[in-house]
């Protein structure tokens, strides 16, 4: 199993993380040389459904599997989709920033550092960082992402949250 680590965030990390296997597809990469991929984003697809689904994390995902199938399952590097924000099991989804960031219990000038709602007219894409809905995704805010992230970091406690939050990840 290799020791390489590709991370996609987002959208856009997606796009890079599928390019680089294409890549490694078309050079005939040893299938033990091919890196552990990790997915973390907020409303990427595991599989493709409904026909406004984006099909690029399953399709990363199937070209991964093709790229490793030749070796035994203990062999293989992992793939995961792994979510920005804390989730009590499985199947729980977040709200808004605030809310699920416990924003309203926390010191007011240590969430502005991070989560300030500026300008107050809306003009700006950054502008109601409290407001975002985490489910569905950071909206290009990497204020609202790495909060998020740190936040998830800090809740995992035990064995089963960690799987449910970080699979193989850590």
């Amino acid at each position: 199993m290799p020791n390489k680590v590709v991370i996609g965030v987002g959208g856009s990390g997606q796009h890079v993380v599928h390019a680089y296997l294409r890549m490694l597809a078309m050079t005939n990469v040893a299938p033990n040389e091919v890196p552990h991929i990790y997915i973390i984003d907020a409303d990427a697809k595991e599989q493709a459904g409904a026909a406004d689904d984006t099909t690029l994390c399953p399709d990363i995902r199937g070209l991964h599997e093709h790229l490793v199938s030749p070796l035994s399952d203990q062999e293989r590097s992992h793939f995961a989709l792994i979510r920005p924000y804390f989730q009590e099991h499985e199947d729980s989804l977040p709200g808004t920033a605030e809310q699920s960031l416990s924003l309203a219990k926390a010191e007011k000038d240590l969430v502005d550092i991070f989560l300030t709602d500026d300008p107050s007219d809306g003009s700006h894409a950054w502008a109601n960082d409290r407001a975002v809905e985490l489910k569905e995704g950071m909206m290009a805010n990497p204020k609202v992402g790495a909060i998020s992230f740190a936040f998830k970091t800090q809740r995992v406690s035990d064995h089963q949250s960690r799987n449910v939050n970080f699979g193989t990840l850590l």
